[in-house]
């Protein structure tokens, strides 16, 4: 085990967003992970994508700053919103069921995470039934 990675089970992952947040500690492990997932047999390019949670503007460490040192770009920024995330995890009530707070930022940018996931996922299966397709 890496720092919280199981190796193992990471072989049987395809693809998957990689989360970090502005602070150093959390990207350094991001980046360690990027560096060994070719080792793993993870193409970091077409499989991965990095996906920035709790973002504040008022720190100096930009996504385009993260997207530098992991050498990967930021593919959705989740902003930080704890007015709604943490009485939501208070609650037990996933902010994404309460109809009010669906026009906030962060239920934007979750949308639009998951529609990135979904992207990747389509254009993974697509190459998969191409190679398919070919053999």
């Amino acid at each position: 085990m890496v720092d919280g990675y199981d190796p193992g089970s990471l072989r049987c992952q395809r693809s998957g967003p990689i989360i970090t947040t502005q602070d150093i500690p959390c990207i350094a492990r991001a980046r360690k992970f990027l560096d060994l997932a070719p080792l793993l047999n993870l193409d970091k390019r077409s499989n991965i994508l990095v996906v920035m949670n709790q973002y504040d503007k008022r720190i100096g460490i930009s996504p385009e700053k993260i997207g530098e040192v992991l050498k990967l770009e930021v593919s959705a920024v989740l902003p930080l919103e704890s007015g709604v995330v943490i009485p939501s995890i208070n609650r037990g009530v996933p902010f994404m069921l309460q109809k009010d707070m669906l026009s906030r930022p962060i239920a934007r940018s979750t949308l639009d995470m998951i529609e990135a996931i979904r992207q990747r996922i389509a254009r993974l299966e697509q190459m998969a039934a191409a190679s398919e397709q070919v053999a």
